[in-house]
């Protein structure tokens, strides 16, 4: 991207000092925290959201605290406003539409044991694309970090219930809900469009949106995404756009792409070159451990990298095969 000059309007030492610098020093170590769940208004229908988070954690608070939870946002790109029954209009593109569900017992919820809530988290990642038969538990995880990388686009929608009049939230207005509905196709040219969803995702949905990957896939030409980064330095729009959405697809979070000094240092960000991504395309992982299982190989650098980066044990396999079958899945 153009580089960017910018002159400060209020020197900000000097209008704030001592109390200023004090509110800095008592909070710059704060833990981010992103807006989740009912920030979005009720009564969004076929919207569409972009995957940007997907992961285990355990709370650090509460009546659950050090229990585990899973977690996973996305942020919205369709519609752009909606009205609620009074006619006020909120803006709801960029914002997160997000789902959690704790993973330990729970008397006082719906689901209560911890099967429960894995058959709910495992449908909510086989509606994303993965094709959870295939997995072992110790793969979850990097099947949820490889949902994050693709950035599958999916559906949802946004509803209230009635106000309860019993039991222990009696009188109180009910929380907005968020429904995922599974992956979908979605043109960001045809804001309007209408959803098409998946009915039987698979893994094979697990890839990124790029028009550049594609490309890649249908030519076989290599991308040399250094000159197209050098080009969008160049203040030339249509550059910029390939390399911030084929960022986007490999997990590139959207602020660091928009806060990056110039399009290089985005390029810099992917830690690829257009040959490794070219070689990528070109042979699943299940044919490559075919063929280091024909040859004998005992070790091999590239595909133990790989079982690294998706968190996978190597020796938990009996075949290279077998390993590679699970970096397709991922």
């Amino acid at each position: 991207m153009a580089k960017k000059t910018q002159t400060a309007d209020v020197d900000l030492v000097k209008a704030l000092g001592n109390e200023g610098a004090s509110a800095f020093d008592e909070h710059k170590a704060d833990e981010t925290k992103v807006p989740g769940g009912g920030s979005l208004p009720a009564g969004i229908d076929n919207g569409i959201a972009q995957l940007v988070e997907c992961k285990f954690d355990t709370y650090k608070k509460g009546d659950m605290e050090g229990k585990v939870f899973f977690y996973a946002a996305g942020v919205v790109k369709s519609p752009k406003s909606i009205k609620d029954e009074d006619g006020n209009v909120f803006v709801v593109e960029g914002k997160r539409t997000s789902i959690r569900e704790p993973l330990c017992e729970t008397e006082k919820r719906t689901r209560k044991t911890v099967s429960e809530h894995m058959a709910w988290i495992l449908n909510q990642l086989r509606l994303l694309g993965v094709e959870t038969k295939g997995l072992k538990f110790s793969q979850i995880q990097a099947a949820a970090k490889a949902l994050v990388k693709a950035g599958p686009h999916f559906s949802f929608r946004t509803w209230k219930g009635e106000k309860q009049t019993t039991g222990p939230y009696a009188g109180q207005e009910p929380r907005v809900q968020e429904t995922w509905e599974g992956a979908c196709d979605f043109d960001e040219d045809e804001s309007g469009s209408s959803v098409e969803v998946d009915e039987e995702p698979t893994a094979d949905d697990l890839v990124g949106d790029s028009e550049e990957v594609d490309s890649v896939e249908e030519t076989g030409e290599e991308v040399d995404w250094k000159e197209i980064a050098e080009k969008a330095d160049s203040d030339d729009e249509e550059a910029a756009t390939k390399l911030s959405s084929f960022a986007l697809s490999k997990g590139i979070n959207e602020d660091d792409i928009n806060n990056a000094p110039s399009w290089v240092a985005v390029f810099e960000m992917l830690g690829i070159s257009a040959a490794e991504e070219a070689d990528a395309d070109t042979q699943t992982w299940a044919e490559t451990g075919a063929s280091l299982d024909e040859a004998g190989a005992e070790t091999d650098e590239a595909m133990e990298a790989a079982a690294a980066e998706a968190s996978l044990d190597p020796n938990e396999y009996d075949t290279w095969a077998e390993l590679g079958e699970a970096l397709d899945v991922l």
